[in-house]
């Protein structure tokens, strides 16, 4: 048996410690929490398993910034054996500015009322004080309701350096008139 000593504890410790504080100097969560409306405007189904659909939505969401948005989105989705290869492309406009996201990969359920599915997007373009986020990518869930509702949130990770800045860039932002 081996008797782990004090100093070899305390440099453990201490390397945890950098570890975890090194993580947290490095990422920080740019959070999004919404809902909106969908339109699936034609369905194609073919051979067993098979679906093609154009999709489109419009939302409001809010960010951990404090930012409300709206915005809209627009793609296809195609469905083989319940995976999902979407290609949407969504604009979220607020008075800071605006920033483009497209959805790739898809996994979960698609059947009807109460589907759910994970997503994996990223940013694309953006003006204003979300210039900086070009490029971030972000994991999203979404929850479709009745009547064609539905709730989303999404989760990026990024630089604590680009949320002090842009919480920066909106305490400072002045609008045109």
């Amino acid at each position: 048996m081996r008797i782990i000593t004090s100093s070899f504890i305390t440099t453990f410790l201490t390397l945890l410690f950098l570890i975890l504080s090194i993580n947290k100097m490095i990422g920080a969560d740019f959070t999004i929490d919404g809902s909106g409306i969908e339109e699936t405007s034609s369905i194609f189904t073919y051979d067993e398993g098979k679906i093609f659909l154009i999709w489109k939505a419009n939302f409001q969401n809010e960010n951990n910034l404090g930012v409300l948005s709206v915005g809209n989105c627009g793609g296809t989705i195609h469905i083989i054996n319940g995976k999902q290869d979407q290609n949407i492309m969504c604009e979220v406009r607020n008075k800071y500015g605006k920033f483009n996201f497209i959805n790739n990969k898809a996994s979960g359920d698609n059947a009807g009322t109460g589907n759910a599915n994970r997503q994996q997007f990223t940013i694309v373009g953006g003006d204003g004080v979300w210039k900086d986020f070009i490029g971030v990518k972000c994991f999203g869930a979404y929850f479709g309701m009745p009547e064609n509702h539905f709730t989303w949130k999404g989760k990026c990770n990024v630089p604590d350096s680009l949320i002090k800045n842009t919480k920066e860039k909106i305490a400072n932002f002045k609008e045109d008139n």
